[in-house]
């Protein structure tokens, strides 16, 4: 759930495990479904407002551990406030077909 405009929403994430540069494995982000955007996902395709870039990490080595499923993700309210590493979270490539870039932090 997160809150938009004042209300509680539902937002579904898909994450799967990725072994990191390190060698070890962490879990990320590789979709995020909120319906609520929908109207505004395809107005901005219209126009291709999708296209940004994740900032670099300050620490390479945040992350959600292979552990997490474990603890039901209980930490996954990291991702939220773990701002400067927010792209260690998320899957990487130039463009993002579903409601990611709208519901980032500011960074």
């Amino acid at each position: 759930m997160v809150t938009w405009k004042g209300q509680l929403k539902t937002v579904n994430l898909t994450l799967k495990v990725e072994k990191d540069a390190n060698g070890g494995f962490k879990w990320i982000i590789v979709g995020v479904d909120a319906h609520f955007l929908e109207t505004m996902m395809i107005k901005a395709n219209q126009k291709n407002y999708i296209s940004f870039t994740l900032p670099k990490s300050v620490d390479s080595t945040t992350s959600l551990p292979p552990s997490s499923n474990g603890l039901q993700f209980m930490n996954i309210d990291q991702v939220s406030s773990d701002k400067k590493n927010i792209s260690n979270y998320f899957y990487k490539t130039d463009s993002y077909k579903d409601a990611l870039p709208f519901l980032l932090p500011k960074v």
